[in-house]
């Protein structure tokens, strides 16, 4: 399952960064702020490649990444 959410995580943080990017600039007119989602959207992506890399060592990762999956699917 990890596998799928790593395969889909850099399409789905692009959609979000250009969603956000064009909403937020466009209303809000504050760029600073959508660099910083896109930084925090590759961050957490680069987790994601960690845990999935240490999955086997623990349940509490498989617990946290279980979690995760959750709410990326949310969003």
């Amino acid at each position: 399952m990890v596998m799928i959410l790593n395969a889909f995580l850099p399409k789905l943080s692009a959609l979000l960064v250009e969603m956000v990017q064009d909403e937020v600039g466009m209303l809000l007119g504050i760029p600073g702020q959508i660099e910083k989602l896109s930084e925090t959207v590759r961050d957490i992506q680069c987790v994601l490649e960690d845990a999935e890399r240490r999955q086997s060592k623990g349940s509490a990762i498989k617990q946290w990444l279980m979690q995760l999956k959750d709410v990326m699917y949310d969003i």
